[in-house]
C-alpha cells in the first residue's frame, strides 16, 4: 500500500486567518427592513425589533447596553423620553444622532442614519415646525397585510411624517389611538412588538378611519415617499443653498424674479425667500409647497432643478390649507360662537355619539383646549361619554381576549399536552394575541393554578 504524502497540506495557519474576520457586534446586526426604499424602516421600530430578537424590554435595552457605549444619553432614560420625546430618535436632532450612534455601535452597521431624517440636517433645522407626528401611527391595513404575507411587522420611517396622513397603498387615513382601549402608543414600549398595544396588548391590525383621502393628500404621502426614497442622494445636495437655487430659478421662470409674488401665489409668506436668504432654514411645509406649486418631486428640486424646474404657461397651482402654516385664530365672531356651542350641545345630547373633543375640535379646525373654554359643560358631557364608551369596549375586548386564552388552555389541556406559558404565547400569537396585559397573566396564572390542584387531587386518590 502506497504511503500517503500529508505534507501537500498548507499550514493549518494559513487556513485560520483571523485577521480577515469581520469584529464581533455586541448585538445582532439586523438589517433595517426596506432600506433605500419608499418604505425604510424608521429607527424607532428597529429598536424594538431588536430588544425583540434579543427577547428583552426595550427600555431596559437601552438603559444597560446603549447606556454603555453612549454615555450622553444616560439622561434620557426617564418614562416621558419613552413615552413622548423618543420621537425625534425618527428626526434628525441631538437624540437621533446619539441613539443611531449607539446602535451603529452596538450592531456595527453604518447605514443606519437612513432609517433617519439625519441625511436632511443640513436643510431642514432639527426642530423643525411640523416635521414629526406627536403621536405613534400605523395603517391598520399595512400590519393585516404583513401578517397575511408572513413579513416580520415594522413601522415604515413615512408614518413619523406629520403630513404622511393617508397610507398611499390603502388610501385610508393612519391611526394614532388603539381601537381597543383608545390610548396613543409609546414610541419605546414596554414589550418589544410594533404591532401591539403598548396598553393593552391588543393587537392593532385592526379597525380602519372613514376618512377618505383627497388628490392633495395622496400627493403629500407620495412626495414624503419620495425624499425617504432618495435620502441617501440627498446627504449631499439637501442643504438650504441648493433649495434657494431652485426657488430662485422657479421664481425667474415664472414671475419674472419677483419674490414676493411668487411667495404669495404659491401660499407662502411673502418673505420667505428674504428669509432664507438671511439663512433661516425653511420648514418642511415650504419644501412641499414650493414642489406641490412647480407640480415636481420634493426631491428634484435639490438634485438637479435647472432641469425639472420649467416655465409653466398656466397659473402655479397654490398649496393646500393644510401645508400652509396659518396663525392661531384671534377670536371669534359671536355668530360663530353661537353655531360652535349649538354644535357642541347637539353631539352632548346624542348618546350615540361617541367622538372625542379633540376629533370634534378638528373639525372646527380649533383645538380641544379652546373648545373647553368656550363651552365647558357640554364638553365635560362629551368627554364622560367618550371615556365610558372606551371603558366598556376595553372591557368587552378584555373578556373576549380572556375567553380565547381560556380556550386554548383548555384545547392543550384536552390534547394531553403540558399548558406552558412558551406554548401558549406561539398559539395566541396566532389569534395575533400576546401574553403582556396583567389581566391575561392573571387568568393564566389561575388557570393554571387551578389545572395543578386537581392533577395533585387525582394522584391522592389513585
Amino acid at each position: 500500500m502506497k504511503k500517503s504524502d500529508l505534507n501537500h497540506f498548507d499550514p493549518l495557519s494559513a487556513l485560520l486567518s483571523y485577521d480577515e474576520m469581520p469584529a464581533r457586534s455586541r448585538l445582532y446586526a439586523l438589517t433595517p427592513i426596506g432600506l433605500d426604499t419608499a418604505r425604510t424602516e424608521g429607527l424607532l421600530s428597529y429598536l424594538v425589533r431588536l430588544a425583540e430578537a434579543h427577547s428583552v424590554n426595550p427600555r431596559r435595552l437601552i438603559r444597560t447596553e446603549f447606556v454603555a457605549v453612549q454615555p450622553e444619553i444616560a439622561h434620557l432614560n426617564h418614562l416621558s423620553f419613552f413615552r413622548n420625546n423618543a420621537r425625534t430618535v425618527n428626526g434628525l436632532g441631538a437624540y437621533a444622532q446619539k441613539i443611531c450612534d449607539a446602535t451603529s455601535t452596538l450592531t456595527r452597521l453604518a447605514n443606519l442614519r437612513y432609517s433617519t431624517l439625519l441625511p436632511l440636517q443640513n436643510l431642514l433645522p432639527s426642530i423643525g415646525d411640523g416635521l414629526l407626528s406627536r403621536h405613534l401611527r400605523w395603517c391598520p391595513s399595512c400590519f393585516a397585510g404583513m401578517a397575511k404575507s408572513g413579513d416580520e411587522p415594522y413601522r415604515p420611517l413615512i408614518w413619523s411624517f406629520s403630513h404622511y396622513r393617508y397610507c398611499s397603498i390603502h388610501r385610508q387615513q393612519l391611526m394614532e389611538r388603539c381601537p381597543v382601549c383608545g390610548k396613543v402608543q409609546d414610541f419605546i414600549p414596554r414589550y418589544p412588538s410594533v404591532s401591539h398595544c403598548s396598553h393593552c396588548g391588543s393587537w392593532l391590525g385592526q379597525g380602519a378611519n372613514r376618512d377618505f383621502p383627497s388628490a392633495d393628500d395622496l400627493w403629500v404621502s407620495a412626495a414624503i415617499e419620495d425624499i425617504v426614497l432618495n435620502l441617501r442622494s440627498l446627504e449631499k445636495t439637501a442643504t438650504l443653498d441648493n433649495l434657494l437655487l431652485a426657488a430662485e430659478i422657479a421664481a425667474q421662470r415664472n414671475t419674472s424674479g419677483k419674490r414676493r409674488t411668487f411667495c404669495r401665489t404659491i401660499g407662502i409668506e411673502r418673505s420667505a425667500l428674504e428669509r432664507w436668504l438671511a439663512g433661516h432654514r425653511p420648514s418642511i411645509h415650504r419644501w412641499l409647497v414650493l414642489a406641490y406649486a412647480l407640480d415636481t418631486q420634493p426631491s428634484s428640486l435639490l438634485l438637479h432643478p435647472s432641469r425639472d424646474i420649467e416655465p409653466t404657461t398656466q397659473k402655479l397651482r397654490k398649496a393646500p390649507d393644510f401645508l400652509c402654516v396659518r396663525r392661531s385664530k384671534v377670536g371669534l365672531s359671536e355668530i360663530e360662537r353661537n353655531r360652535i356651542e349649538d354644535t357642541l350641545r347637539e353631539i352632548a345630547d346624542d348618546s350615540n355619539d361617541h367622538r372625542s373633543l379633540s376629533s370634534i375640535a378638528k373639525r372646527f379646525k380649533w383645538d380641544a383646549a379652546g373648545l373647553r373654554r368656550l363651552a365647558p359643560e357640554p364638553c365635560n358631557v362629551i368627554r364622560d361619554k367618550y371615556v365610558l364608551n372606551r371603558k366598556l369596549a376595553c372591557e368587552r375586548n378584555h373578556a373576549n381576549h380572556r375567553k380565547t386564552l381560556l380556550r386554548i388552555f383548555d384545547e392543550l389541556v384536552q390534547n394531553g399536552e403540558y399548558p406552558g406559558g412558551q406554548r401558549l404565547k406561539r398559539m395566541l400569537s396566532q389569534k395575533k394575541m400576546v401574553l403582556i396585559p396583567r389581566y391575561l397573566k392573571t387568568a393564566y396564572s389561575e388557570a393554571l393554578r387551578e389545572w395543578t390542584r386537581g392533577k395533585v387531587l387525582q394522584k391522592s386518590q389513585v
